[in-house]
């Protein structure tokens, strides 16, 4: 059973040393771990994705070319679809419900961001969600499973060129 983030810790049990957590901080908690790998994208460095990802986490790209595999597989595979000329990614709307015992949650959030792959291509805009599983760790929040939707894609106008 699970519970709506709301602000309120009813519901949850105590964390793993024994203590109420705290839903609220858990939420910013949640938003902070999704801020990163939005930053990692944006600098194309993933090796900033190993505090996001647990090592043995089940990535969902499948609906941008990639594949259903673990992290550690998923990593060279995404390093090289950044590399490009501008990756820019952002987080919105996260809607976090944690399980009964406060040691998980289910999160989705929208994303939106801008794509340009070389100098000479069109940019593209684009927004989506993604729907992730969130564990507790003794490190904090890292996400176990996360699927990835686009939803939309927006061409810009052709690059002006240089004269």
């Amino acid at each position: 059973m699970s519970s709506e983030a709301s602000g309120s810790t009813s519901g949850r049990g105590a964390d793993a040393e024994g203590s109420e957590p705290n839903q609220g901080q858990d939420i910013v908690e949640i938003r902070e771990v999704l801020a990163r790998y939005m930053r990692a994208m944006r600098l194309g460095d993933v090796d900033l994705m190993d505090d996001v990802f647990l090592p043995d986490a089940i990535i969902d790209y499948t609906a941008i070319g990639g594949s259903v595999s673990p992290w550690t597989e998923t990593k060279p595979w995404l390093r090289e679809m950044i590399a490009v000329e501008l990756f820019m990614l952002f987080v919105g709307d996260v809607s976090v419900t944690f399980d009964a015992d406060g040691i998980g949650a289910d999160v989705e959030s929208s994303w939106h961001g801008a794509f340009v792959a070389t100098p000479d291509t069109p940019p593209l805009t684009i927004f989506g969600t993604y729907d992730d599983r969130f564990v507790r760790t003794p490190d904090g929040w890292r996400i176990e499973a996360r699927k990835d939707n686009p939803l939309l894609q927006i061409p810009g106008p052709p690059p002006v060129p240089a004269e």
